[in-house]
């Protein structure tokens, strides 16, 4: 029984902390090399982000970190940032590779917890009845990136070889600003499945491993109990908490990089501007609701935060002319 409480309670404490996770994916290569090509890349040049390879045919010989890996046709490798690598493929290779982070409260890198590099083949049977295996998992990583590329991808710009590798093909965080809603969704789908994935593979059935030690229970509470009711006062939370201010003050800062103050008047900002472009409330209704009991004091925040009034915002948001 108590073995089975430890185990509700650290998937209660995941589906918290999952709110506060993000991911991205950054840029997209193509590699198409031939027989005998070698590349020796050294830490400046290294990306500095976790780099997820998809071999779609040969093969290449990788040395880094004092480890040396063959990732094969078929293979899933997750490669870690920032060190010296070497690489060689003897009969010629073609692979996708993407740079994916991803982060706790956009401060602490998750996948830097992990000991990499990785490799996972197809030819992999691990699972069982009730969770697919491992070569079903690498085949699902590989449809995405192949989705990924096909979706993304200039199809006038050249394939990397190993003269270009410095350049990305295809950087995705650009992207971004000049795609439709589709686009977005489609890349923010695809971003939280491929972590997913990776983490499945990894062995790891949630992400409260990495946060048990080090993020404390009251602070996860805490900010769930702020995004369901932004309204709140932070006395009350403080209260609530049962720990000094200057703790609150202390973790608050070193897990979201704000004062308790900041993020809570953050949170308030974003649920006004959902609800002006969502509802038709006065806008001292919404200021009322999110917690902010100056309608002068909310306008002139929002203001500073967004670039416009709330009565401007919801006009721009509704699509008439101001």
């Amino acid at each position: 029984m108590q073995r089975v409480c430890q185990q509700l309670s650290l998937l209660s404490k995941d589906n918290l902390v999952l709110k506060y996770v993000s991911t991205q994916i950054d840029w997209l290569h193509h590699h198409l090399w031939e027989r005998g090509d070698r590349l020796v890349v050294d830490m400046q040049a290294a990306y500095p982000g976790t780099t997820l390879w998809c071999m779609l045919r040969g093969s290449v010989e990788l040395s880094i970190a004092g480890r040396h890996l063959l990732v094969e046709e078929g293979s899933i490798a997750l490669i870690p940032p920032l060190l010296e690598r070497e690489l060689i493929t003897r009969e010629g290779a073609e692979w996708l590779s993407i740079g994916l982070s991803a982060t706790l409260f956009g401060r602490t890198t998750l996948l830097n917890a992990v000991d990499l590099p990785v490799l996972w083949s197809s030819d992999d049977t691990a699972g069982d009845s009730a969770s697919p295996s491992r070569a079903e998992t690498v085949s699902a990583v590989r449809e995405i990136m192949l989705l990924l590329e096909r979706e993304c991808a200039d199809p006038g710009r050249a394939r990397t070889t190993p003269s270009s590798i410095s350049r990305p093909m295809l950087n995705l965080t650009e992207q971004r600003s000049s795609r439709n809603g589709a686009y977005l969704m489609m890349m923010a789908g695809s971003e939280l499945t491929l972590l997913s994935l990776c983490w499945r593979m990894l062995g790891r059935e949630n992400i409260s491993w990495f946060t048990t030690l080090n993020l404390p229970a009251w602070l996860v509470k805490t900010l769930s109990r702020i995004d369901e009711s932004p309204d709140i006062s932070l006395q009350q939370l403080i209260e609530d908490a049962c720990v000094s201010p200057a703790q609150i003050r202390r973790e608050f800062h070193k897990w979201t990089g704000m004062s308790p103050q900041s993020y809570l008047t953050a949170v308030r900002l974003e649920r006004a501007r959902t609800l002006l472009g969502a509802t038709d409330l006065l806008v001292s209704s919404v200021a009322e609701i999110v917690g902010f009991e100056s309608v002068s004091h909310f306008t002139l925040l929002f203001k500073k935060k967004f670039q416009q009034t709330p009565h401007r915002y919801r006009l721009s948001a509704i699509g008439q002319e101001i």
